[in-house]
């Protein structure tokens, strides 16, 4: 019988095609992909996770019977950290009863992933997480009450309630961490994790560097857009609860305004998967000029492939477009939001007014800005992803297995 290597996924949009581009490079072990339904993805999974389609990649498709929702029983806490315990327990007889020589997943401190850790660490069982997208490095220090909850929780009661710091992949000084450059292990120089850490580069865009190339009218045709027209895809990204609604608003604005002034392009409004479309059709539908398309379920990478630029809030959706050889402008209306990006200013145009909008998309359609991105690009791509080989997944394979074999 072959050994078992259990995958668990986060968010599946970004879990799953890394999952995908890993495992046709190994062949020596029973690929198992565990659903946990982890709270903080649980109502996204539950629509993108398809069972048949996971089974096209994977050996074993495996999930815990019920998840656990954030508002169960908010207002009967004693009764949540009861189902929280028995949800724990339910992870760990799924692991207890697959046997996994290792664990791979996305993420280190969300519920399901702490309970797999816990697992693993009590089996002597290695954990790998591996960067999904951008980093958050958020160095924030927990309060004397959220220390206490910690040893209180994970440590007293070994119930894995309550994470202790803020770095992803830094919650378990044991686990191995992969990230794809140095420019992004600088961040962890004295983080408990540092020693463990491998640069693989992304798995995900190993395809895009060997095989890629541009589509032709017919795929505008498939997707019913205008081949003769520039296309500029806006990628969404719940800004309304990561910012307020106000906010919100002003960026709906910025772009119906951008929309209206730039009847020679077709704009494609790509909804993210965390939100609904309907919202996007309600705030849109008073544009009659018929020069955009609001759409959600499609693949972002198949849509830059017909894309002349892309436009976001500082969205990792920018980043996948430069990977693919799209110029993008990141918008901040009013200038005054400033987050933690990995763009520094090194390959991406901005601008925070309609007017500024309009002027850096027509610099963005001109040849002299276009040879200009393809020079920066390059070195801009080498020092995010160090490897540009198409050989990532390869690397992440080949790491897989050694650490299995140390700790067998």
């Amino acid at each position: 019988m072959r050994k078992k290597i259990v995958f668990i996924p986060t968010y599946y949009y970004l879990s799953n095609s890394l999952f995908f581009n890993i495992i046709e490079k190994i062949s020596d072990y029973e690929k198992v992909y565990f659903n946990t339904k982890d709270p903080a993805s649980r109502k996204y999974n539950k629509k993108g996770i398809k069972k048949e389609e996971i089974l096209k990649y994977f050996d074993i498709y495996c999930e815990v019977d019920k998840g656990i929702g954030y508002k169960d029983n908010k207002n009967n806490r004693l009764q949540y950290l009861f189902k929280f315990k028995n949800y724990v327990k339910k992870i760990q007889e799924i692991l207890d009863d697959i046997k996994p020589v290792i664990i791979i997943t996305t993420a280190a401190m969300s519920y399901s992933a702490r309970a797999s850790n816990q697992w693993a660490n009590k089996n002597n069982i290695p954990v790998i997480i591996i960067q999904p997208c951008f980093l958050d490095f958020e160095n924030k220090t927990y309060s004397l009450r959220q220390q206490i909850k910690y040893l209180l929780f994970n440590k007293v009661l070994n119930i894995p309630l309550c994470r202790r710091q803020t770095y992803f992949g830094n919650e378990d000084k044991n686990n191995y961490l992969f990230l794809w450059s140095e420019y992004f292990k600088q961040y962890y120089k004295d983080r408990s994790i540092y020693n463990n850490i491998y640069i693989t580069g992304n798995p995900v865009f190993d395809k895009y560097f060997t095989t890629y190339k541009k589509e032709n009218d017919s795929y505008c045709k498939m997707l019913n857009i205008p081949s003769n027209k520039n296309i500029v895809v806006f990628c969404t990204q719940n800004i309304g609860s990561v910012l307020n609604e106000d906010n919100f608003a002003k960026i709906i604005e910025l772009l119906k305004k951008t929309i209206i002034d730039n009847k020679e392009c077709f704009f494609v409004i790509k909804v993210h998967p965390s939100e609904e479309i309907k919202k996007y059709n309600i705030v849109f539908k008073e544009i009659r000029q018929g020069n955009y398309k609001i759409i959600k379920d499609i693949n972002l990478h198949a849509l830059y492939k017909i894309a002349d630029v892309q436009i976001s809030f500082s969205s990792y959706s920018s980043f996948e477009a430069v990977v693919l050889g799209v110029p993008i402008i990141l918008i901040d209306p009013d200038n005054k939001y400033k987050f933690i990006d990995d763009f520094d200013n090194e390959i991406e145009l901005r601008a925070s007014t309609s007017e500024e909008l309009n002027n850096q998309l027509k610099k963005c359609l001109k040849e002299e800005y276009k040879n200009e991105f393809k020079f920066k690009r390059k070195k801009y791509l080498k020092s995010r992803l160090t490897y540009l080989d198409g050989k990532c997944g390869e690397r992440v394979a080949n790491k897989i297995e050694e650490i299995i074999q140390k700790h067998i």
